[in-house]
């Protein structure tokens, strides 16, 4: 399979693809989409409020099925309309040898109020494996930072829950094995 290079655009959306598979090789495959309007994506698959505004994406994939590896990118702006207590997201996906990596980032105008930082052991070859042989046994590491978060982000995103006044700050730190958590909580 060769994609030479596919490019869609409208208005400002726009998506390219390039890359090629051949046989069990994944040659250096690139995704990119800039300005993508999630509203469209929001109303079909009936996504929270949250999500919404604009989005770019970035994807690098290579290696084999058996070991592939890729890193991505992905940032959204919110819509104006939204009203939302966030100005941004920002994403990094990555994986390579067995481990998952990924940094989020929630930022309120230049401020970056919740940091998101995950390693996972994982087999993500793309080939039928089941579930229970994916999940490795060996060290995996999740750290969540809030600095001055407003609680009504968390409203917005569960309905449900309380209305929280003032702001949240502190640490929560997730590390161990899938069989063996430590869960340390800061305030």
């Amino acid at each position: 399979l060769d994609l030479t290079r596919i490019h869609l655009v409208h208005d400002d959306e726009a998506i390219e693809l390039s890359g090629a598979v051949s046989g069990e090789e994944l040659q250096n495959i690139q995704l990119h989409a800039t300005q993508i309007d999630l509203s469209y994506l929001q109303q079909l698959f009936r996504l929270p409020d949250i999500i919404g505004g604009r989005a770019t994406f970035q994807m690098q994939l290579a290696g084999t099925r058996a070991e592939p590896h890729f890193e991505s990118e992905l940032t959204v702006q919110p819509a104006a309309s939204q009203r939302l207590p966030f100005t941004q997201f920002y994403n990094t996906l990555g994986y390579a040898q067995h481990q998952l990596h990924s940094t989020g980032r929630l930022h309120q105008g230049t401020r970056e109020i919740v940091a998101l930082d995950v390693r996972l052991p994982i087999d993500l070859a793309l080939t039928a494996m089941p579930l229970p042989q994916r999940v490795l046994e060996a060290p995996l590491k999740v750290h969540m930072r809030l600095q001055e978060s407003d609680p009504a982000m968390v409203y917005q995103w569960q309905p449900a829950s309380p209305r929280l006044a003032g702001t949240l700050q502190g640490s929560v730190d997730l590390q161990g094995t899938y069989t063996a958590l430590t869960l340390d909580v800061h305030a």
